[in-house]
């Protein structure tokens, strides 16, 4: 029975090779990762709006210096004033005391203000294992040796510094990966490191939580220190990320609108705190074609009984019974598909949200639609569950058994050869020169080599890239 429904999804072993062929070269252009990258934007809306109230606290608090705190607590300078940097990171480490990690997206490297900068840098040191701060490389070379002793002196400290970058792709946050060692991914595996800022970057697969990048909570800091203390207080986080949301230099592009980079981190942790995680692309390449093999079986059960009516007795030769069984029938198939897509998006950023674990329904749209256009022939042709008689196929010949098209080839292929033509005197070629023969045989290679041997390469290159 599993056989026999995966090869009603395959159809045969060529339109499944065709079909990753097809999807080899969809995913090298940019227009198919623009595809992909469009129906998560929608999976990360639909799961956000489906979060489950239990999953909603992910006690991470965002601490935004506004432009109001930057124009008047730091008198709009940049880098920021390091005594008042002293002072605000005094009152967050005192007042969140539950707080495993705090994470600070803003370079703290010393400046010239080295008395402020002694005091800072002893604020650190005094909860020095909860602190992650940004690594960054200084402006000229004994800048960036200042930076080097700073760092050390901290990490003797235990403090960890990560990299502040953030995955894009066409200038949107990517939801899927993160990069490994970045801030997120430091402040969650609690373990101590050091980067420096030359260390490779190296993305990870990673979800971002769709809840926290659109309604996380945030704090927006103004300048008032008691206001803040007080907010602390009163929402006990359990992992605070500090950034600035001032200017225009640090915004991404999201599903939800323009985000700060210390909204984007605090959503990286979230997704770690929620246990937010995708699928492996071959757990993603498996239920894609179960879901087409399962919209098989339907869109042919349906596409049998519209050809029925559409032919039945003597009206089928009618204009109204043809162009129901021409125009029609594909059309009502389309819409079936389309259907069957949305329920599945739908459920698949259900299942997102109540659990955290993510199938993109990217996989199953890109599959689904493949499919339809190379195998299904816009659903123009029947649609065969599998016996002439409309029952389910006992054969397996698209696991075991050669299809018929590739068969017919391989075997003119032979019969083409000089040692098989002498055996193959009911052959229509039997009787042609030698000189034919050789055409013939090479017109069914290629043939062969074409519908098979490429469509099969790209398909097995596809799963390396995929799987690796």
């Amino acid at each position: 029975m599993q056989l026999a429904l995966l090869r009603a999804g395959l159809r045969s072993m060529r339109a499944s090779l065709v079909t990753g062929a097809a999807l080899t070269l969809l995913g090298s252009l940019g227009v198919g990762k623009y595809l992909n990258s469009s129906l998560q934007a929608v999976d990360v809306r639909r799961a956000a709006a489906l979060t489950p109230d239990t999953r909603k606290d992910a006690r991470v608090l965002v601490i935004g210096i506004d432009d109001q705190a930057f124009q008047g607590f730091f008198d709009g300078q940049s880098p920021l004033r390091q005594d008042h940097l002293a002072d605000l990171l005094e009152t967050v480490a005192a007042h969140a005391g539950k707080a495993r990690r705090i994470v600070v997206d803003i370079d703290l490297a010393p400046t010239r203000q080295l008395a402020h900068a002694q005091r800072l840098e002893q604020v650190l040191s005094a909860a020095g294992s909860r602190w992650v701060l940004v690594t960054a490389d200084g402006a000229t070379q004994a800048d960036s040796s200042a930076r080097a002793a700073w760092r050390a002196r901290l990490c003797r400290q235990g403090v960890s510094f990560a990299l502040p970058a953030v995955s894009t792709e066409f200038g949107y946050v990517r939801m899927d990966h993160q990069y490994r060692s970045a801030l997120a991914d430091t402040a969650w595996r609690q373990q101590q490191q050091c980067l420096a800022p030359e260390a490779p970057t190296e993305l990870r697969r990673m979800a971002l939580s769709p809840h926290e990048l659109a309604e996380g909570t945030t704090v927006p800091f103004s300048g008032d220190l008691g206001a803040l203390a007080q907010m602390i207080d009163a929402l006990e986080p359990e992992w605070v990320v500090i950034g600035g949301m001032w200017g225009k230099d640090d915004v991404f592009q999201t599903p939800f609108g323009d985000r700060f980079g210390v909204q984007v981190h605090a959503a990286g942790l979230a997704g770690h705190v929620r246990g937010e995680r995708e699928a492996p692309y071959l757990l993603q390449t498996a239920f894609a074609w179960g879901v087409v093999s399962a919209m098989t079986m339907l869109a042919a059960g349906i596409s049998m009984r519209l050809r029925r009516v559409a032919r039945g007795g003597a009206t089928g030769l009618l204009p109204g019974h043809r162009f129901l069984d021409h125009g029609v029938r594909p059309l009502l198939l389309l819409l079936v598909v389309c259907a069957c897509i949305a329920w599945v998006s739908w459920a698949l950023g259900a299942l997102w949200a109540s659990s955290g674990y993510w199938i993109p329904s990217s996989s199953v749209v890109v599959i689904t639609l493949v499919t339809v256009a190379l195998s299904w022939n816009w659903g123009r042709d029947d649609i065969r569950r599998g016996a002439k008689d409309g029952g389910m196929a006992h054969e397996v010949d698209a696991l075991l058994v050669t299809p018929l098209p590739l068969q017919a080839e391989w075997q003119s292929v032979k019969q083409c050869l000089p040692w098989r033509a002498q055996d193959s005197v009911l052959a229509p070629w039997a009787a042609l020169s030698a000189r034919r023969r050789w055409l013939e045989g090479g017109l069914s290679a290629l043939a062969l080599l074409v519908q098979f041997g490429l469509p099969l390469l790209s398909f097995g290159l596809l799963l390396k890239q995929q799987l690796s």
